[in-house]
């Protein structure tokens, strides 16, 4: 079983807990008045996207994409509010599919755990990044598997927590998510320049690639990846911007 494959399984329990509470509040907000409450639906779900897109869970990712865009319209079109209200109880059928599918692998809980549960790399250090995220699950499995590369990874997922990180950490690479509600991935991309000028950053996000490509050109970002491509890509992407880091800062990486 490949690295990837046995990170995803290990977290695959703890991402059903974190997705069967975010349905449990969609579905309170719904009740709470879906039009007041439209925006913080569509962050519910576009999280729970983000993350099935990691873990490959590619069911659960299309329902959350469904119940997304169905909260999105809720303001302008009232039966949108059935098409979430449809989208967010199929997800939890799903859940209960993915649940009963058999694991192989031990279970852990966070990312020190899993890094606690098997001996030092032998590997060289390859460099340090900076993980910005507003999704615990995400930056938990992402940090594990960049560990397990070489890698030094210090996160933040507010703008107090992103300024005690720079404080002490310089990094090499940034890898911020685009939606967060505490934390703008602009001031991201201009704190770690003006804290690392030579640092690259690569914005991360479950945005459709056309929206993630706008919000790179709009930050000045160097790159971009969506999660639905997976975390295998993420990693990727990671090591080519470690070697594209030489080079001369060009107009802004593609998000390849």
């Amino acid at each position: 079983m490949s690295k990837v494959a046995q990170l995803q399984g290990q977290f695959l329990a703890r991402f059903c807990e974190t997705a069967r509470a975010r349905l449990a509040r969609s579905l309170e907000l719904l009740g709470a008045g879906a039009s007041t409450h439209a925006g913080a639906i569509r962050i519910e779900l576009y999280s729970l996207a983000g993350e099935a897109a990691f873990l490959g869970c590619t069911d659960v990712l299309a329902l959350a994409r469904q119940g997304e865009a169905a909260a999105r319209r809720i303001p302008e079109d009232r039966t949108a509010v059935l098409a979430c209200t449809r989208a967010v109880r199929a997800l939890g059928r799903a859940l209960d599919a993915l649940e009963a599918l058999p694991l192989g692998g031990p279970r852990v809980q966070d990312a020190a755990a899993f890094s606690a549960a098997r001996p030092p790399r032998a590997a060289a250090f390859r460099g340090r990044i900076l993980l910005v995220d507003d999704s615990k699950l995400s930056s938990d499995l992402l940090t594990s598997m960049l560990v397990e590369e070489g890698y030094a990874v210090e996160t933040a997922s507010t703008a107090p927590g992103l300024e005690r990180v720079l404080a002490k950490f310089s990094p090499d690479l940034a890898l911020s998510d685009v939606n967060m509600p505490e934390l703008d991935c602009a001031v991201v991309c201009r704190r770690v320049r003006e804290v690392a000028p030579r640092a690259r950053v690569v914005l991360i996000s479950g945005l459709a690639e056309e929206a993630l490509a706008r919000a790179r050109v709009r930050v000045g970002a160097d790159g971009h990846v969506t999660r639905e491509r997976g975390l295998a890509a993420v990693v990727e992407r990671v090591r080519a911007e470690f070697a594209a880091a030489a080079e001369p800062r060009g107009g802004g990486a593609d998000g390849g």
